[in-house]
């Protein structure tokens, strides 16, 4: 019962929450694909500052809007949200179907050191995931925690999942919704 099923992310990058670097300037670098593949989609949003412990990319016209399509497996015959029936899941995905955020401090002095000290943290994505949260094709708003820091800095996106050609039947979040406690995800209210 498992099919390809083609999808575009629509993303938007809002804001940083509880950033600890006030007075500092942060933009978002998108990764889509793997680590292992060169030569994939990369994303930039522009620097914004910090101020009282946030950086809002919304608005002012910022570039913070960005959309990918790539291919995910589901099953959508057997929708069951079981940890194994997930990982069967997760081994079937190209690795396309993968982002990375990261957020890094703008520095005039690009030297190679300097550069791996100026990341905050990262978020690590794989899309399947949001396919079976959000596949819905409305929009969602949510916060990821920042890894790699020991801040707890919260980055806020909103996406919006579409399918090209045909979307998967029976798939809606209600189906998977015991799928998202394995996911550190906090949905917002609205």
């Amino acid at each position: 019962g498992m099919k390809e099923y083609k999808m575009r992310v629509n993303l938007t990058v809002k804001r940083l929450l509880d950033c600890p670097l006030d007075g500092h300037s942060l933009y978002v670098k998108l990764k889509w694909g793997s680590h292992a593949l060169w030569g994939g989609q990369q994303d930039y949003t522009e620097s914004m500052p910090s101020t009282n412990r946030t950086i809002d990319w919304d608005g002012n016209g910022n570039k913070n809007q960005f959309s990918y399509e790539c291919t995910v497996w589901l099953d959508t015959e057997n929708a069951s949200h079981e940890e194994k029936e997930l990982a069967k899941l997760h081994k079937k995905q190209t690795s396309l179907a993968h982002l990375r955020l990261s957020l890094r401090k703008e520095q005039a002095n690009e030297n190679p050191i300097a550069k791996r000290k100026r990341k905050l943290g990262f978020v690590e994505i794989r899309l399947l995931d949001w396919a079976v949260l959000y596949g819905n094709q409305k929009e969602h708003n949510i916060r990821h925690l920042l890894d790699g820091t020991k801040s707890t800095s919260r980055l806020e996106l909103a996406i919006k999942i579409e399918w090209i050609e045909s979307a998967p039947q029976t798939h809606t979040s209600d189906t998977y919704n015991s799928a998202s406690t394995l996911l550190p995800e906090i949905s917002l209210p609205g």
